[in-house]
C-alpha cells in the first residue's frame, strides 16, 4: 500500500507521469486492485489521454462494478471528450 500512497501523493502534487509509472508497478504486482486501476485512469484523464483513461476506469469497474465514483469518472471522461470535439 505504500506504493499506492506514493502514486496518489505524486498525482496530487501534479507529477502525473510519475504517478502513472508508480501505478504501473502497483498494477503489475496486484492486478486486481481497484484503486490502482481507477486512479491511473484519473491520472490519464488529467493528461487528456482519454482512451487510456477509459480503459483503466473500465477495468476498475470490472473489478468493483458497484462503485459509483468510477462510474461518474467514466461518464465525465466521455463528456469531456465530447465537449472537446465540438
Amino acid at each position: 500500500m505504500a506504493r499506492l500512497q506514493a502514486a496518489l501523493a505524486a498525482q496530487q502534487a501534479g507529477r502525473i507521469a510519475e504517478a502513472i509509472a508508480i501505478y504501473d508497478t502497483v498494477i503489475a504486482s496486484n492486478p486486481g486492485l481497484f484503486d490502482a486501476w481507477h486512479m491511473r485512469g484519473v491520472a490519464h484523464f488529467q493528461l487528456l489521454a482519454f482512451d487510456a483513461a477509459e480503459r483503466d476506469v473500465r477495468r476498475a469497474l470490472e473489478i468493483e462494478p458497484a462503485l459509483d465514483a468510477a462510474r461518474r469518472n467514466l461518464a465525465l471522461c466521455g463528456k469531456v471528450r465530447h465537449d472537446l470535439c465540438l
